[in-house]
């Protein structure tokens, strides 16, 4: 027969906390904003508690009553206690950016979505309080800064946004006893992510519509990765998967204007190798067996590319159509010509921030992927 006491009962990691007291309060408040513990449900006693945790009734006490005085909790002398709410009224969100977002020029998008995201949540009549990571990549998948979880516990915010780049954060979040919401394509659930294979069809579509049939390709293997199927996809199926986008877009490819470069993996002299032997590949041979259409992703590469031929005095080749993804204006000095798609930064302040109130109230929350836009500028538009 199940023991009924089995979902109070602490793990090993709980029972080395200390001080117990707070490790009890700690574990109580999670389980119930977390859902775990819905209304309604019964507590043991605190007797029963005690054992539980190799405390005593006073500690237990004093642990819960905080929860009490919250609501979350309700006492009924005589009978016991009792889950009362499973969450908190919103009214501040909190919003997190590691300490990359402003060091790193490729990240100016987040200044942008940081005022989109205001935006939304006033909307909402909420107010929205800010964390720069200021610590070390090795810290931030540690823990949680310490000023987030005491802002937590102190109900100074009932939500939160992780607007990460380091995805190895993610189940820190996951663990805080408030609803969070991701902007990042490395998380599983509870994402806006950039959807890869729109954006793949809507270059082909672009390639198409201008009566190009023979599209090239250089880009990051992440662009061959979903919200659902996070690992690269490399080699012969690579190329089998851009096939089939293809012939779906009602274009052609070949392999030899197929081209993978992981920059991730490579230092900066072989990527530029790399990607200025990928295009001049492009070029080489009699015409009828070239490409008249070229999809670079991402940004930074098509800036490369722009940067070396720039150095030998010559530009993008005019017959080819070159088609890329653009993060946002300030990220990258990019050539005009070229067709470039980005992700809608209103679109993910706005799912975002209807995320959260999903979430809220109980409600289903899918991943969402973000808007797609496309531009013949590389300078600003509304994102």
């Amino acid at each position: 027969m199940p023991n009924p006491d089995a979902p109070f009962k602490p793990s090993a990691a709980d029972l080395k906390k200390r001080p117990r007291e707070q490790a009890i309060r700690a574990f109580f408040q999670s389980k119930i904003l977390t859902g775990a513990f819905p209304v309604g449900m019964a507590l043991p006693s605190m007797q029963a508690l005690a054992a539980l945790w190799n405390s005593n009734y006073f500690t237990v006490h004093r642990a819960l009553t905080p929860l009490v005085q919250e609501g979350l909790l309700r006492r009924h002398k005589g009978v016991g206690t009792f889950v009362s709410e499973s969450r908190r009224k919103l009214e501040t969100v909190g919003i997190y950016y590691g300490g990359d977002i402003i060091s790193e020029r490729r990240h100016g998008y987040a200044v942008q979505l940081h005022r989109l995201l205001h935006q939304e949540f006033k909307k909402q009549n909420l107010k929205v309080r800010t964390w720069l990571d200021p610590r070390e990549p090795g810290e931030v998948t540690q823990s949680v800064m310490p000023e987030i979880t005491w802002a937590i516990e102190h109900q100074e915010i009932q939500a939160m946004v992780a607007v990460m780049t380091q995805g190895e954060h993610a189940p820190l979040f996951a663990r805080l006893p408030v609803p969070v919401v991701f902007f990042s394509n490395t998380i599983t659930t509870r994402n806006v992510f950039f959807p890869h294979r729109e954006f793949l069809l809507k270059a082909l579509q672009l390639c198409r519509d201008e009566g190009r049939r023979n599209v090239a390709l250089i880009a990051s293997p992440s662009l061959l990765t979903t919200p659902e199927r996070t690992h690269e996809w490399k080699g012969k199926r690579a190329l089998e998967l851009f096939e089939n986008l293809c012939k779906t877009a009602g274009v052609m490819t070949d392999a030899r204007w197929f081209h993978l470069i992981d920059s991730g993996s490579l230092t900066q002299e072989v990527e530029r190798v790399q990607i200025e032997a990928a295009y001049r590949g492009l070029l080489d041979g009699p015409a009828g067996t070239r490409p008249d259409a070229l999809i670079v992703y991402p940004d930074n590469n098509l800036a490369t590319l722009s940067r070396l031929l720039a150095k030998s005095g010559t530009r993008l080749d005019a017959s080819l159509f070159v088609v890329s993804h653009r993060n946002e204006p300030t990220a990258f000095n990019l050539p005009a010509g070229p067709r470039y798609i980005a992700l809608s930064l209103e679109s993910v302040a706005r799912e975002l921030a209807a995320m959260v109130q999903s979430i809220m109230e109980n409600q289903p929350c899918p991943s969402r992927p973000g808007d797609l836009i496309a531009s013949d500028s590389p300078g600003d538009w509304q994102g």
